[in-house]
């Protein structure tokens, strides 16, 4: 994952392995800290992040398995699964289908 300020294009940060929060947790810490003389509040919309295509898998392949069990109840009880929980769904293997890298516009997380 590689975040990219879009005020300041030399505040480039990449980490493998990483999610989004813990990454973005470490640059606000170095942004308080004052590095390469930041100054001000730090602006988490500020920053662009890209991903690489095993990151999007891994991600929603996660995210997928967090769903699992709406499906698994409405097949138990004989029900087809609820219409914004497949659309969720879908949306999720479609972005594990994308084969570019970049930026991503993540579907919406169900609760």
């Amino acid at each position: 994952m590689k975040l990219t300020s879009t005020t300041i294009p030399e505040f480039i940060f990449e980490a493998v392995g990483r999610g989004q929060k813990l990454l973005l947790n470490d640059v606000r810490g170095l942004w308080q800290a004052g590095a390469f003389d930041a100054t001000g509040d730090f602006d988490e919309t500020a920053w662009t992040i890209e991903w690489t295509v095993e990151e999007v898998v891994a991600e929603c392949t996660s995210l997928l398995g967090d769903t699992d069990w709406r499906v698994t109840r409405a097949v138990e009880r004989g029900v087809p699964t609820p219409e914004e929980w497949a659309s969720y769904r879908e949306a999720l293997r479609t972005l594990i289908n994308n084969e570019a890298s970049g930026q991503i516009t993540w579907t919406t997380k169900r609760a």
